[in-house]
């Protein structure tokens, strides 16, 4: 479903998604709900994964991205330590936070 998103086949994506409420899944349909212009569905689908036990280090780290690209700054710092805390070796967590570091002019 992901390389439908890159490919920009978003409806393809949330068609495999269906039913698939995984962090992972919800990611994915994050970005896909991005790509098809619906940030009110792409805030949703972060938010519940973020809610989740699990793997959630990558979908913080396109939460953070995607919070920042909205202007909230405080809120994607918050969710850009959290995707280090949970994966302090993964690069999305990483540049989230160094995002976040350029917005604060740091």
């Amino acid at each position: 479903a992901e390389a439908h998103v890159m490919e920009g086949r978003s409806d393809e994506a949330l068609k495999r998604l269906a039913g698939l409420d995984s962090p992972e899944a919800l990611r994915i349909r994050a970005l896909a709900l991005v790509g098809k212009g619906d940030l009110a569905g792409a805030e949703a689908a972060f938010a519940s994964g973020a809610g989740k036990p699990g793997d959630i280090g990558r979908l913080l780290g396109d939460y953070a991205h995607f919070a920042l690209q909205r202007g909230e700054v405080g809120k994607a710092r918050t969710l850009a330590y959290r995707a280090v805390a949970a994966q302090p070796v993964a690069l999305g967590g990483l540049l989230s936070r160094a995002e976040v570091a350029l917005a604060d002019g740091k």
